[in-house]
């Protein structure tokens, strides 16, 4: 055989593994489809009445007042437009107060403006008093209020199981209360700032609302809770605390058009030795901590408290958002928390997942965290996205709207697992924190699970999705496999683990060395220098429905709205009697004597809910809660 005829077989050879005759693509499907083996089994999946479609982007910022104050001074310019839910009246008060020569507000939009670059016109200050009135967007909310109740502790608390009803509504996340399961806001929340110790209080910590509530739910109810907000506590660069956070991320923070080092060379956390700190406990798995300073014009001075780290974080939020266009904003969320700064690659029960660090998220995910990524399921047409029917792979979906580049490497899961507890004294009195208990709290929890390589039922992986080019210039470290169903993705760094899989009219360009890539009817084009193994292979079509969703049973039992009033129904003991019949007590939780019968209904927990209708199970078939409530007080 001549040498000719031996160089033209090599090339046809060569063709004909590069254009793959075993075909397998992305298919959108309006039929119902397989749920996931690896998914929890009493997760209920739903099929919405269309798809979710991103619609207009707002960025709310909002303390609950209209104190714009020193705005000339401050900012100066146009102020921001305040916009009020159209049914204001009828939830019975004004959402916003006008607290006259108070400038918090200003300084609170200031630090978002300069740090998401934008200007007054493109934001708004935001009346939503309840979950029912958000728009769409990013929603930065820096008025705080400890939790003070302690009624869920007890051992007279009931635990509700996979059942979302009252106890878990007025935390401004309209996923958790209403019928809306699209992933249309990311909800930025203060933590409360520490306050001073009074009357000899040797408390620890203020109690949150995720460590009182989560021991009454199932793991699937906190992983819902957790998924649409990011709570955010405050470092302190100016005024030294009592944990020293010193790192080379606060210190490059901007500041004044400068750098923190320029001003500072110490930050510490927000507590100081005289003070009860807000730490995140059972929160850890949605908070972050940010830069909590802003420099005041007017009396020369550096405010601090986390009302500034928290719009600072939604402008790190909005500049991620708008540089990745595609991302959806959960997965906005992602981001930011796994590329954050942090000592121990855990949760931590102070700072959550650790210090933001923007400019390392400016440069992708550096960790594709299977925990993060399950929240997406209860997201509308998100489930098929991430899961696989037959194995434990689960999928960050990248679907850019612009060419993306990513530099960062990126590896999967948290590495330091917890074990064991931590006991704190907690203050429960909302006007005297000398009032406390002691809570253990357990340093991890089940829900969490997947947020650690050593426990997770999941093996992360990456689907590249849409007709625009992503390209990834770091290392791949994670076990998953990254499928590329549409578009280009392009790999420079090295892959040791992940297989790659190229569908049909996808085209994968490498040139850094690959474990193993499939051509699955997609084409390969690679780089001289590339090392990878070539093999075909005979993949199922991936089918995605795009209103599929999980949604867990919501059963609400009063309503605020023009029909009811939360003070017209104040009968314990009816409302005992049922939950006794549906619900059992927890036993020996948290030791913390009975629950007070005026404290469910009192003013420290106030009761939130709509006149949506939601159908009720069994002998208790109302269609709305309206009907419950008129059914009782009958009875």
């Amino acid at each position: 055989m001549s040498v000719k005829k031996i160089k033209f077989l090599i090339m046809l050879f060569s063709i004909v593994l590069n254009v793959n005759i075993f075909c397998a693509k992305l298919n959108y499907t309006n039929k119902k489809t397989k749920v996931s083996d690896y998914d929890v089994k009493e997760n209920i999946v739903k099929y919405q009445k269309s798809e979710y479609k991103k619609g207009q982007i707002y960025y709310a910022i909002t303390d609950n007042t209209t104190g714009y104050d020193n705005w000339e001074k401050e900012v100066g310019g146009e102020l921001p437009r305040t916009y009020l839910p159209k049914n204001w009246k009828k939830i019975g008060k004004h959402p916003l107060k006008d607290q006259a020569g108070e400038d918090h507000t200003t300084l609170v939009t200031k630090t978002f403006l300069e740090t998401a670059g934008l200007d007054a016109s493109q934001v708004i200050n935001y009346g939503a008093e309840n979950e029912w009135n958000m728009m769409e967007g990013i929603f930065s909310y820096s008025t705080s209020t400890s939790y003070y109740s302690p009624y869920m502790l007890t051992d007279n608390a009931w635990y509700f199981g996979n059942v979302i009803n009252e106890t878990l509504l007025n935390n401004y996340m309209p996923r958790l209360a209403t019928t809306n399961t699209d992933d249309r806001n990311l909800l930025i929340i203060a933590l409360p700032n520490a306050e001073k110790r009074k009357n000899g209080s040797n408390a620890d910590v203020i109690l949150n609302d995720a460590t009182a509530k989560f021991p009454l739910y199932s793991d699937e109810v906190e992983k819902l809770f957790r998924s649409q907000r990011i709570m955010v506590d405050a470092a302190n660069c100016f005024v030294p605390g009592k944990k020293d956070v010193t790192n080379p991320i606060l210190l490059n923070e901007s500041y004044r058009g400068k750098r923190i080092s320029d001003f500072s060379s110490k930050c510490t956390m927000s507590q100081m030795n005289n003070e009860v700190g807000a730490d995140a406990l059972y929160a850890r798995g949605n908070t972050i901590v940010a830069l909590g300073n802003i420099y005041s014009r007017v009396d020369g001075s550096n405010k601090f408290g986390t009302s500034f780290a928290t719009p600072r974080t939604a402008g790190y939020a909005t500049l991620i958002l708008n540089k990745f266009k595609g991302l959806t904003y959960h997965q906005v969320k992602e981001i930011l928390l796994t590329t954050a700064y942090r000592e121990r690659d855990r949760l931590d029960n102070q700072m959550g997942w650790g210090i933001v660090d923007i400019r390392k998220a400016l440069n992708g995910p550096t960790n594709l965290n299977a925990g993060l990524i399950e929240e997406n399921k209860f997201y509308t047409g998100m489930y098929d996205k991430i899961f696989n029917k037959k194995s434990n792979d689960i999928y960050f979906w990248a679907e850019p709207e612009t060419d993306w580049v990513w530099s960062n490497d990126i590896d999967s899961g948290l590495s330091d697992k917890p074990s064991g507890t931590s006991s704190y004294i907690v203050s429960f009195d909302k006007n005297d924190n000398s009032k406390t208990k002691r809570l253990t709290i357990q340093n991890y929890l089940p829900s969490e699970e997947n947020f650690y390589k050593e426990t997770s039922k999941y093996v992360p992986g990456l689907r590249k999705a849409g007709k625009h080019k992503l390209t990834i210039t770091g290392d791949l470290l994670y076990g998953g496999e990254t499928q590329v169903l549409e578009g280009t993705l392009k790999l420079t760094g090295n892959i040791p683990d992940s297989t790659i899989v190229v569908y049909e009219g996808a085209t994968l360009e490498l040139c850094g060395n690959a474990n193993k890539v499939v051509l699955a009817g997609g084409k390969i084009e690679a780089c001289p220098s590339a090392k990878y193994t070539l093999v075909n292979e005979d993949r199922e079509d991936i089918e995605v429905n795009k209103t599929k969703v999980i949604d867990i049973p919501k059963l609400f039992y009063f309503t605020q709205s023009d029909k009811i009033e939360t003070k017209n129904f104040k009968n314990y003991d009816k409302y005992n009697k049922f939950l006794n019949q549906h619900y059992n007590h927890i036993t020996g939780v948290w030791n913390l004597e009975k629950m007070p019968e005026n404290e469910f209904f009192g003013t420290k927990n106030q009761v939130y809910a709509h006149d949506y209708s939601y159908k009720l199970t069994g002998k208790w078939d109302f269609t709305d809660t309206y009907e419950f409530y008129k059914y009782m007080t009958q009875k």
